[in-house]
């Protein structure tokens, strides 16, 4: 017997989206930059 465990909520995507978040993920940043810039300004 076959079984298949694939998440029922998975499918293409439109290639301007994944254009747009590969550009959104090429820099690197800090995840608490802003945090960090509002704690040093105390």
């Amino acid at each position: 017997m076959l079984k298949s465990f694939a998440s029922d909520n998975y499918s293409g995507i439109h290639p301007k989206i994944l254009d747009a978040i590969v550009k959104a993920n090429l820099a690197h940043a800090s995840a608490y930059m802003v945090l960090m810039s509002l704690l040093r300004q105390r």
